[in-house]
């Protein structure tokens, strides 16, 4: 049998990055140490400790000190994460006040709210949370109340930068599995159907001709989830993000209307101008806690 040898990729160091870069604008171990401040002789020991880490020489000599064809192309990569690094140290040595988050309440449950709850419990720095309907949270975004906000995207606003998070696709629900000629005989909670989520419902449903009567209307999303989750004969139709979680260990139902195309639903995060370094993390915390699975 032979032996399996896994080769781990090189850990570099940000001063092993810093070493490079002014090693390459220098052309002089030097000034290359004074760039980084220490001896040229504590940086030619850096170097040739890099090269035994990575294994292949880093520097030649051409009358000048220049770095090797391979040395060379990592350059780029090691410039866009030394200003990443710098970015950082930026945003977190001037924090004098919170981070200020402002976040739709549609999406202050299910994985959102699990996800906010990670990101802040584990940051060392201090967070504002501010709710409010999604064009509320715009309103406190473009007003610079929040530095950014979590918001279901209805349409984009002058000046307002946005981040796609998901496509957030709407499901019709139950406690029990229906036929689609029963669909219509239930009694139907619509949320909000006098903006836009409810109202795109409606309009879906007469379109293809599925009558709803009688109709609840909820004016929370909590409130809907409630009744037709602790209900027996209740239909509603919720985004994918709060009906996930149960539908997938088995408390709701997804109801199969194919005749009604559900509007699309957008999750997105904005900012007045750049993104602060610190919302990446942010939104890798979100897509950790958002549900995997194929809602269809």
């Amino acid at each position: 049998m032979r032996n399996c040898h896994v080769m781990k990729s090189p850990q570099f160091t940000l001063k092993d990055l810093e070493m490079l870069v002014a090693v390459h604008q220098s052309g002089s171990l030097a000034q290359a140490a004074r760039q980084v401040q220490c001896t040229p002789s504590a940086l030619s020991h850096r170097v040739q400790d890099l090269e035994l880490k990575i294994g292949f020489p880093l520097t030649e000599r051409h009358g000048t000190l220049q770095l090797s064809a391979r040395a060379l192309r990592l350059i780029p990569q090691a410039e866009q994460i030394l200003a990443l690094a710098a970015r950082l140290d930026h945003d977190l040595s001037i924090q004098t006040t919170p981070y200020r988050i402002g976040v739709s309440r549609l999406l202050l449950q299910g994985p959102y709210l699990l996800a906010l709850h990670e990101y802040i419990s584990r940051d060392a720095a201090e967070f504002e949370i501010h709710s409010g309907h999604s064009r509320g949270v715009e309103d406190m975004v473009l007003e610079e109340r929040v530095d950014v906000g979590l918001v279901r995207l209805e349409q984009s606003r002058p000046g307002l930068r946005y981040q796609l998070i998901e496509e957030d696709p709407l499901v019709a629900v139950s406690k029990h599995p229906l036929q689609e000629e029963q669909v219509a005989q239930q009694p139907w909670v619509l949320f909000s159907s006098h903006m836009g989520h409810g109202a795109a419902i409606n309009r879906a449903l007469k379109e293809a001709g599925v009558a709803i009567h009688p109709t609840v209307v909820a004016d929370s999303l909590a409130l809907a989830l409630s009744l037709v989750q602790w209900g027996q004969d209740w239909v509603t139709v919720l985004p994918w993000s709060v009906a996930g979680p149960l539908i997938n260990t088995g408390q709701l139902v997804v109801l199969k209307i194919p005749r009604v195309i559900w509007p699309t639903r957008r999750n997105a995060l904005i900012a007045k101008a750049d993104f602060p370094a610190w919302s990446d993390s942010l939104i890798r915390t979100i897509h950790r806690h958002l549900a995997p699975t194929d809602p269809c």
